[in-house]
């Protein structure tokens, strides 16, 4: 059985239920590299796109500060050029 079929039995979920940059299940292929950009990597039905960044963060030591490094990383998966899977992590490394 589809994700896609599995998901939408279930009574809660549905088109409501979104990101506050419009990502959803459902949505087409291009719909969704109109909210992300282009995806890091691509194989088969999934599409990756993965992040890193720094931030610099105050500590409690006057004058000094902490370099930490953040990544993240958007996992899509699509059925019949739909969007049916999404997962999200992220992780912040000092």
């Amino acid at each position: 059985m589809e994700w896609r079929a599995i998901l939408r039995s279930i009574p809660k979920i549905n088109d409501a239920i979104a990101t506050r940059g419009g990502l959803r299940l459902g949505l087409t292929e291009p719909e969704t590299e109109s909210i992300l950009g282009s995806p890091t990597s691509i194989e088969g039905n999934e599409r990756r796109y993965d992040f890193k960044t720094h931030r610099m963060v105050h500590t409690e030591i006057p004058n000094e500060n902490e370099d930490w490094e953040i990544t993240g990383e958007i996992t899509l998966m699509f059925s019949n050029h739909h969007l049916a899977y999404i997962a999200v992590s992220r992780s912040e490394i000092w």
